[in-house]
């Protein structure tokens, strides 16, 4: 048996090892708390009943359904509780910590008296809120406010039944309009376990309950530190992204004028990269829009507005920074080491089977799918209670909100494999290599430009603590130039498509719903 064969055997071993860890791992992770048993069409239907139901006038109303990971609550929630114990608390049939948001709505101008309905419909199909939206000129028949106290009493019993008990009333207020008059309240009840509390709002308006919500409040601090910390970053990374796609133009353009870039497979690249995208954002067309307002324009036109801005000026300059970042890379590669373009040189010529290509492919999976199983045993190792650090599994939800999860799948994974691998993996090694000539000086180069392009590179999942945040994507860049010194390419490219096609497909096995599993089944025939 020949020391290659033995190699191969070894590969094939460490995948079969990894394969049953991941099935044997993944009911104690937090992967399998998801469960969205209905889809965004179903929500769409189970929120028309309920306005039906209480007697909302919605003839004419266009609808739209966004998807509600609820980022803030989930991540806090996991924080305190752990694995186990989250597991149990985000299913509560009251109340949900995932679901759909629905709208319906007129699709006026905004200057234009219209009104507006949300209803929430959590992952089980149950609506656990809903507000109406009415222009202040609406006049209705008002009560008093020991009527409305009574009215909005009624209607939370009916909802909540003895869920209700144990809550007090903390505020109500009364809000007169020109032809109405509306009254707010606020009950709230200790949530000891979470160092938090429970809310139930609620508004009579005229004459009627026009909004009802039933929540866990995340305490303020944590809200904040959340939020501005993920806003922040986010940021910073997308400016250093803009820089990065100056320095690798300004590269590009210094080779094109000294003749030392090819053109043709770049092109090929940056219109194939723009096509894969351009599907993507078709895809998600129904979730874009939400908590957006631009003047006086209708939602559609909102939602026109945004798909036009992503499709023709940021997937279109991130296609321009896959093509410079390629020929400027290539062109240092071909005189470097020409035989770690040989996987992908026979890819794209089509040539699967050969040796280079197929040890490429077959271990870049093989090690995608030790990514995955490192995040599912790193959920399980981490997510204790009051934990410092954990992983949550919301930050892999997005593409749920798509038309059809599969594409949002392989949209994903090949949008991994081209900008990680190329525009900060190649292109970094590649251009710090050639002006420093040390290996350690690419990979910890690839490892800061991982951490400061966090808005386009595919990176380990959050591990919910700044610090930590910043080392693991640093870790991470670093790892994958050590992929590309010790091997070529297309193993990192794979590797990185791989382990985006995993963990997506472990989100819809989670999900257990028919049209998931059906997603499901076409990605692995």
């Amino acid at each position: 048996m020949s020391y290659l064969s033995k190699k191969q055997i070894y590969w094939l071993a460490a995948g079969l090892i990894i394969a049953v860890l991941i099935v044997v791992l993944y009911p104690y992770s937090t992967f399998n708390a998801l469960k969205m048993n209905i889809t965004s069409s179903e929500a769409v239907t189970k929120a028309q009943h309920f306005l039906e139901k209480e007697k909302f006038n919605i003839d004419g109303f266009k609808r739209e359904a966004f998807l509600d990971d609820a980022l803030i609550e989930n991540r806090y929630i996991l924080k305190k509780l752990g694995n186990d114990a989250y597991k149990e608390y985000i299913h509560a049939k009251k109340r949900s910590t995932f679901g759909w948001i629905v709208m319906f709505y007129q699709d006026l101008p905004r200057q234009l008296p219209q009104t507006i309905y949300w209803v929430d419909v959590s992952s089980e199909g149950n609506v656990h809120g809903f507000r109406r939206e009415l222009p202040d000129t609406i006049s209705i028949q008002s009560v008093s406010k020991p009527e409305a106290t009574a009215i909005m009493n009624s209607s939370i019993t009916g909802w909540l039944g003895s869920e209700f008990n144990g809550f007090s009333l903390v505020e109500s207020k009364e809000e007169s309009y020109s032809k109405r008059t509306d009254f707010s309240f606020r009950w709230e009840k200790a949530e000891p376990k979470l160092s938090g509390k429970l809310v139930i709002t609620g508004v009579v308006q005229g004459n009627k309950v026009g909004n009802f919500s039933y929540y866990f409040e995340v305490p303020q601090a944590d809200r904040e530190y959340i939020g501005s910390t993920d806003a922040i970053y986010g940021t910073v990374s997308a400016v250093f992204v803009v820089f990065l796609i100056m320095i690798a133009f300004f590269l590009f353009l210094k080779k094109y004028h000294q003749g030392e870039v090819w053109i043709t497979l770049g092109r090929n690249l940056l219109i194939f990269f723009y096509v894969v995208a351009f599907i993507g954002l078709i895809n998600i067309y129904p979730s874009l829009g939400l908590g957006t307002q631009l003047g006086n324009l209708s939602f559609t036109f909102v939602k026109i507005f945004i798909f036009v801005i992503n499709a023709f000026i940021v997937d279109f300059f991130i296609a321009l920074l896959v093509f410079a970042s390629w020929t400027v890379g290539e062109s240092y590669a071909r005189s470097l080491w020409p035989e770690k373009l040989r996987g992908i040189d026979s890819l794209i010529k089509g040539h699967m089977f050969t040796v280079s290509t197929g040890n490429s492919l077959i271990r870049g999976l093989i090690i995608g799918a030790g990514l995955a199983l490192s995040v599912i045993a790193g959920s399980i190792l981490l997510n204790r209670p009051n934990t410092f650090a954990f992983i949550s599994q919301v930050s892999f939800l997005d593409f749920l909100g798509g038309s059809i999860p599969a594409i949002g799948v392989l949209v994903g994974g090949l949008q991994a494999a081209l900008i990680t691998s190329i525009a900060i993996t190649f292109f970094t090694v590649n251009t710090s290599y050639h002006r420093w000539k040390k290996k350690w000086v690419s990979i910890l180069l690839t490892g800061v430009v991982m951490t400061l392009g966090f808005a386009i590179a595919v990176t380990p999942p959050s591990l919910n603590n700044f610090g930590l945040n910043l080392l693991s994507h640093f870790v991470f860049g670093c790892f994958l130039a050590y992929l590309y010194f010790e091997f070529d390419l297309l193993f990192v490219a794979s590797t990185l498509f791989y382990y985006t096609i995993i963990m997506k497909c472990i989100i819809l096995f989670s999900a257990g719903h028919p049209f998931y599993t059906v997603n499901l089944a076409f990605l692995i025939v």
